[in-house]
């Protein structure tokens, strides 16, 4: 049964929006409404486990809406140097792997609309819980050795390990047909004042449009709005200025 339906072209659209107008954006992560037509709310693992530990661990990333969220994109020059954990951790280690590479202001996140998803039973969301749980562990020196063992009442133990896949650059494959000379892994790190906050994108209905996207200031810790043209696109500024000043604009944030 496929996880989600109705997927929107737009969606690839409003990621590569930010990457196309502002070229100090490296990583842009979408976020979006999803309608419970079971009457079941989405978003379980990111309130109740994601977000207490990013609060705890990586309080810049607080502002992100739906930090497990699988739709993201990125600059090759980036994520050829970052590693990509295998299973349902490879969503939030990305996203504190880019901070950690490129700074809060090399960030952004795009409200993408409406996303019909469906949820997980509780039963499967005891492993993905704790597979998001060893990424984050793991990125902040926590994890203890060796894979973690999911353990229930009435329920075989389920032994998960944490595997990632080596950066691009450093890869077999890649250094084949690149340059000897390779950065180290995650080179450059660049970290930023606590106080940072990450800035919301309103995505734009097409790329004709691209470039009513709200861009950072110079500070990179604020929004501007670049004067748009008239149509549809006004309300996304609008939206975009809103959510610069911290101002919510009625969506929920479930991930």
């Amino acid at each position: 049964m496929p996880t989600f339906s109705k997927f929107d072209p737009g969606f690839i659209l409003g990621l590569l929006g930010p990457l196309l107008t502002d070229p100090g954006t490296s990583f842009v992560k979408g976020h979006y409404h999803r309608p419970e037509a079971d009457g079941v709310g989405g978003g379980r693992v990111t309130e109740l486990l994601a977000r207490p530990l990013l609060s705890q661990f990586f309080p810049e990333l607080s502002d992100v809406a739906q930090p497990l969220g699988g739709e993201y994109a990125g600059r090759r020059d980036l994520l050829e140097r970052l590693p990509f954990v295998v299973g349902y951790g490879v969503d939030v280690a990305l996203l504190i792997d880019a901070f950690r590479t490129v700074g809060i202001g090399g960030l952004a996140q795009v409200d993408l609309g409406v996303r019909h998803h469906r949820n997980r039973t509780l039963d499967e969301l005891g492993p993905q819980a704790l597979a998001v749980s060893q990424a984050i562990l793991d990125r902040a020196g926590l994890r203890p050795p060796g894979p973690a063992t999911l353990r229930r009442p009435g329920k075989d133990p389920l032994p998960l390990a944490m595997h990632e896949r080596p950066p691009a650059r450093v890869a077999p494959a890649c250094l084949s047909v690149r340059s000897r000379s390779t950065p180290p892994l995650l080179a450059g790190l660049r970290r930023t004042s606590p106080g940072a906050r990450l800035p919301r994108r309103a995505a734009p209905s097409s790329l004709e449009g691209r470039r009513s996207f709200a861009l950072p200031s110079r500070s990179r810790d604020s929004l501007r709005v670049v004067p748009g043209r008239s149509g549809p696109l006004a309300s996304g500024e609008r939206r975009a200025s809103m959510l610069g000043r911290g101002v919510r604009t009625g969506r929920s944030a479930s991930g």
